[in-house]
């Protein structure tokens, strides 16, 4: 059995605290006011959070030395995804219809069909991504396998310009005055999710300097946050054209902190790394459950009177901290602890 990567277990909990910290933060609050910068402040650290989850996965499932088949993707990786997507997904739709004081049988069906063709809570759109990552890494990996150094740089080349670079300036003149055919050389962020699996595997074997981590998220991050706050000033209204995953600003972010991570050291019997590997493992059930609380955590915070800069860092500490307790509890049943966590 291959020995556990420690580094791609930071990477996983940088990457969940991120995600906690996405949905902490918003572009509600009036423009260029304090607290809309230091949402933007806050927010712009974290939009590679996401495509660090794709990367880790194509660093742990495209590495041309492990052995997997189509049948384990399928029968471990897909199931693994589908059955908590499901189960989750339904027992969201029945907290909101008691919530709302509506749950009868007609809206007990209804939620049943919304749920079987993925009309999810929002944040499941990541399993819906991660469902079409994993069904495309039996060919992915074929190009892992079989490619040099070079063809694997001109395939991410490719991916950079129509995945990361096209989707940051097609709302800007002159790409905005494009139509037709050309308009669709953009890949979404669902197509553009497995080239960030094939940028995990590149990045995990041919790894980048420190120093070129580092820069490339001072980079990403200052180019996030000053294109958000300036194109927000200039249209008179909340812009988040440049928090998408896929685009340039996240991309560097991604790069930045996944090779960082690459160049962290841990011994296999201290402390902090096996509680680095116990978060790692608590981070999937923390992305699943943590909307139930999440919106009446932040606004009993946002509305204690707590400033703004330490309400927001608050608010993901507890909201972690509630969930990872859950998935104690959770990770301890039967079943549950196998198939749902």
């Amino acid at each position: 059995m291959k020995e556990r990567d420690y580094r791609l277990d930071l990477l996983r909990v940088i990457a969940i605290l991120g995600v906690l910290t996405v949905h902490s933060t918003n572009l509600d609050e009036p423009i260029a006011s304090a607290p809309f910068l230091v949402h933007v402040l806050y927010g712009s650290l974290v939009r590679g959070s996401v495509p660090l989850f794709f990367a880790c996965s194509g660093a742990l499932l495209l590495s041309p030395q492990r052995e997997l088949s189509t049948k384990r993707v399928w029968q471990h990786h897909i199931v693994k995804i589908l059955v908590p997507m499901y189960v989750w997904a339904m027992l969201y739709k029945i907290v909101n219809l008691v919530r709302g004081d509506i749950l009868n049988v007609g809206t007990l069906v209804q939620s049943v069909k919304e749920v079987l063709f993925f009309k999810h809570v929002l944040h499941f759109y990541y399993l819906h991504i991660i469902l079409l990552v994993y069904a495309m890494v039996p060919i992915t990996r074929i190009l892992t396998k079989n490619a040099t150094k070079k063809q694997l740089q001109y395939c991410l080349f490719i991916w950079f310009l129509l995945g990361i670079l096209y989707p940051t300036v097609y709302h800007i003149w002159p790409f905005s005055i494009l139509e037709g055919i050309p308009t669709q050389w953009r890949l979404t962020l669902s197509y553009a999710a497995i080239g960030y699996g094939l940028l995990g595997d590149y990045l995990y074997r041919y790894p980048l300097s420190k120093r070129t981590g580092i820069f490339s998220i001072l980079i990403g991050y200052l180019f996030t946050f000053s294109t958000t706050v300036g194109m927000s000033i200039y249209r008179g209204e909340a812009c988040d054209w440049f928090y998408e995953g896929a685009s340039f600003g996240p991309f560097l972010l991604t790069v930045g902190i996944f090779t960082l991570c690459l160049h962290a050291k841990f011994d296999p019997a201290a402390a902090k790394t096996k509680w680095i590997s116990w978060l790692s493992k608590a981070s999937f059930c923390v992305f699943l459950i943590h909307l139930f609380i999440l919106f009446d955590l932040r606004a009993a915070l946002y509305s204690s009177g707590i400033p703004i800069f330490l309400a927001i860092p608050l608010n993901v500490v507890l909201l972690f901290a509630i969930c990872a307790a859950a998935y104690t509890v959770l990770s301890k049943i039967p079943v549950v602890n196998r198939w749902l966590v």
